[in-house]
């Protein structure tokens, strides 16, 4: 899948996530979509939360035959430090949310 589709699915998703519009949430997820978390909070499309330039939570979106298949959550602040040297040094496209 070409990444500006990937991409228009994770933002509908999110849009979905946020209005409460359950049924359509439900409707971008595939039969056996999983959803992972570090532990510390709210991590192949990557969404990072950032608080003025620094990341503080991160999900990397699988998305397979136009639905999300997979969330993998980071909030763990010591790899998240790596992200946000990483992030400096190559800001590889928009994050889909850049402030929370």
């Amino acid at each position: 899948m070409d990444p500006a589709c990937a991409r228009r699915i994770v933002e509908e998703f999110l849009a979905a996530a946020t209005s409460g519009r359950t049924e359509r949430l439900v409707a971008l997820l595939t039969d056996d979509a999983t959803a992972v978390s570090d532990g510390y909070g709210p991590a192949r499309r990557l969404l990072l939360y950032k608080t003025r330039e620094r990341v503080v939570g991160a999900v990397a979106f699988e998305v397979s035959d136009g639905k999300v298949a997979s969330l993998h959550g980071i909030a763990a602040a010591d790899r998240l430090a790596r992200l946000n040297v990483a992030w400096r040094q190559h800001e590889p496209d928009a994050p889909v949310i850049s402030a929370w």
